[in-house]
């Protein structure tokens, strides 16, 4: 993908947005959908950390995650948004896009390419 760098204050708008109200709709999203909730449940996600989602929280060991971060092109879209577990994966991939992306100034860009989960849960359980 060709990543350009979003220029600091759009990106900081966003992530508010995302800190304040998208984060917690998405989670509750998850919540209330059935087949997302069978889906949870089969990644490991217990009852108590569905609770903590319904409240807004994330499930210990997990993070929302920006498939195309906001520093790019992403959005807070739901379709771009993953209930990734923290260790490994989200680890991984967040130091990855931060390796590869440091060195571009606003309005750079470089062609790069990194997994994006293709879940809105991941990974996702048997």
């Amino acid at each position: 993908m060709t990543y350009t760098k979003r220029p600091r204050e759009e990106a900081e708008q966003l992530r508010k947005a995302f800190d304040s109200r998208v984060r917690k709709d998405f989670l509750n999203a998850l919540v209330n959908d059935p087949v997302k909730l069978t889906e949870l449940k089969e990644a490991g996600i217990t009852a108590a950390d569905i609770e903590r989602m319904k409240k807004g929280n994330n499930p210990k060991g997990w993070q929302v995650h920006h498939n195309l971060p906001l520093d790019d092109g992403g959005t807070n879209a739901f379709k771009n948004l993953t209930l990734i577990q923290n260790h490994p994966y989200h680890k991984a991939i967040t130091n990855t896009q931060r390796t590869l992306t440091r060195h571009l100034q606003d309005g750079d860009s470089a062609d790069i390419s990194w997994p994006i989960p293709k879940y809105n849960i991941y990974p996702k359980g048997e």
